[in-house]
């Protein structure tokens, strides 16, 4: 990729430039350029990831550790996503969003309204992908996270216990 960085391709013939750089300094310049909004839309996956997907992982795992009722089957719902091919999961969602897929079907049955193309409509396309995001990358931070809650000694929470400590403490 460093190489890549100061190669031009110009009608098939291979360059040596620095036109890259030059370009994307441009485009910093300019406040409705792509760069920008490729900027923003990375800190909002960022916050999505940081904000909701790791508290919402570690609230799971913690229920998930204590042994919840049916908290075997949870846990192969959640981790899903992780396990099948991602090809085969983006063909999945774009079949559920679809205009005649499950969630068309069931928005006509509840509000009898035109579904909107989630993806191809400006206002729902962003939301649409963070749905996505969320949805795939909550099954494995919630493994990881129950894998490390496995490995805190069992004397240390029978302590606590003893100590009188609450559960959100625990």
């Amino acid at each position: 990729s460093i190489i890549m960085a100061f190669q031009r391709n110009n009608h098939g013939q291979i360059e040596w430039s620095l036109y890259n750089f030059q370009k994307l300094f441009e485009e910093i310049g300019m406040s409705n350029s792509i760069i920008w909004q490729s900027l923003k839309n990375t800190l909002i996956f960022f916050f999505v990831g940081f904000a909701i997907i790791n508290p919402l992982s570690l609230l799971f795992a913690y229920f998930f550790f204590k042994k919840i009722k049916g908290y075997k089957i949870f846990r192969y719902i959640f981790f899903l996503p992780s396990i099948i091919s991602g090809a085969v999961l983006v063909t999945l969602y774009k079949y559920m969003i679809a205009p005649d897929g499950v969630i068309a079907v069931i928005m006509m049955k509840l509000f009898n309204t035109p579904v909107p193309t989630f993806l191809t409509d400006s206002r729902y396309a962003l939301i649409t992908i963070i749905i996505y995001v969320i949805w795939t990358g909550f099954g494995v931070n919630m493994i990881l996270f129950s894998g490390a809650m496995k490995r805190i000694p069992q004397e240390i929470i029978d302590s606590a216990k003893i100590d009188g400590v609450s559960m959100p403490r625990e």
